[in-house]
């Protein structure tokens, strides 16, 4: 379909923007035309799409539609948000694997220790050298580390 098609122009702009191909001004200027020719196919077909489910979807779309471009406004908002649904991908598949948890507590514990191990690999550092650390403070009664100071030991 056309908002297909125009996905796919959205994708290809993006990645000639990213590999210099497009100044600035032309890659703005293309994506503005495609931000209106993508509002107008929305508001086309929230009006003649056969199905009322489709129907409200594109309705829905055209409601939030703002939110979808600022990546254009704002520098350092990414097209999409793959990185945030890789850092949730270990979270997703623990639970599908373990069909969820029977308690408050252990849903705390696994968003915990998740959260642990995805820090550690955002700043390269080995998550179970820190949990271990964590471990033996809570041992000897004393402070826990924090991670940047565990981050400037193992440097």
């Amino acid at each position: 379909t056309t908002l297909v098609r125009l996905i796919r122009i959205l994708f290809r702009l993006q990645h000639r923007y990213e590999s210099n191909e497009l100044s600035e001004k032309r890659y703005r200027d293309r994506m503005e035309k495609l931000r209106i020719a993508w509002r107008e196919q929305l508001e086309l077909a929230s009006r003649r799409c056969v199905t009322p489910r489709y129907q409200n979807r594109c309705k829905l779309r055209l409601k939030h539609d703002d939110m979808c471009w600022v990546f254009l406004s704002h520098d350092g908002v990414p097209l999409t948000n793959n990185e945030a649904e890789r850092s949730l991908r270990s979270y997703v598949l623990w639970r599908k694997g373990s069909y969820g948890v029977c308690s408050h507590r252990g849903e705390l514990f696994r968003q915990r220790i998740l959260t642990i191990v995805e820090t550690c690999r955002k700043q390269k550092l080995n998550p179970l050298n820190w949990l271990r650390a964590i471990l033996e403070a809570t041992l000897n009664k004393t402070s826990y580390p924090l991670l940047g100071d565990f981050k400037a030991a193992c440097q």
